[in-house]
């Protein structure tokens, strides 16, 4: 009777029941006691080594695709804006705007692939019935795409912060000779229609040439973003890791 009732409470715990009726405590089925501190504490530092694995891979991966989609540079486009003349008086003959620098890709392209928007700039006389500003405003504009466009745009603001277009000019980097254009040029809004505002701009566009120290190191950089896409990160932590002893 003895032995029969061993095997019957061994039988019993093997199925996942105690003699009480209650599952024994097993750590790796998630049932059972608490488990000890010093087990927990490691448990929580592997999830947190294989976290930072993961985010490592994961800017890694990010960073290869940035390379990989990365244009060559074609040029710069040096701009700058002089003056501008022919803005509206506000209230009191006071007028605040601000000059803003795009790069599209294209011309059909709504998104500007670059911007620079300067500070607040005032323009202020009592007398004259439009506003003349001067301004010494420089940009430098990389150019990776032959039918790219530099778009300038003036945006006047109120004391409510209310803005109202002044006008914008566009140029194509085809147009762009590589001797400094400089000149009044009229603004329009976006539908065509002409406005009274004139900027004085200097436009210039340089080629860029790579010389062969430059395109080495650039290959080298993509073949070797390359390499390491294609290996695998090892998964180094398994499961393996964490030893619980059994109660």
């Amino acid at each position: 009777e003895r032995e029969r009732e061993r095997l019957r409470i061994a039988a019993r715990h093997s199925l996942g029941f105690t003699t009480a009726g209650r599952p024994p405590s097993r750590h790796w089925a998630g049932i059972g006691l608490r488990e000890p501190e010093h087990v927990a504490a490691k448990k929580e530092a592997v999830s947190m080594m294989r976290a930072n694995e993961v985010s490592k891979k994961t800017r890694q991966q990010s960073q290869i695709s940035g390379m990989r989609t990365t244009k060559t540079k074609l040029g710069t486009v040096h701009l700058k804006l002089f003056a501008a003349k022919g803005l509206p008086r506000g209230s009191k003959g006071v007028i605040d705007f601000r000059v803003a620098a795009r790069m599209y890709q294209t011309d059909a392209t709504t998104k500007p692939d670059w911007e620079s928007v300067s500070q607040k700039i005032r323009a202020s006389d009592p007398l004259l019935p439009t506003l003349k500003a001067v301004t010494d405003l420089e940009w430098h504009i990389d150019i990776f795409d032959p039918l790219a466009v530099v778009e300038l745009e003036l945006t006047s603001y109120d004391a409510r912060e209310k803005a109202e277009p002044l006008g914008l000019l566009r140029n194509v980097v085809t147009d762009v000779t590589a001797t400094m254009l400089e000149g009044w040029w009229m603004m329009r809004l976006k539908d065509g229609s002409p406005k009274t505002t004139q900027v004085h701009i200097g436009i210039q566009y340089k080629t860029f040439v790579e010389t062969p120290v430059e395109k080495r190191a650039r290959l080298r950089a993509i073949a070797e973003a390359k390499a390491n896409d294609a290996e695998e990160a090892p998964e180094w932590i398994s499961a393996w890791d964490v030893r619980v002893p059994m109660t």
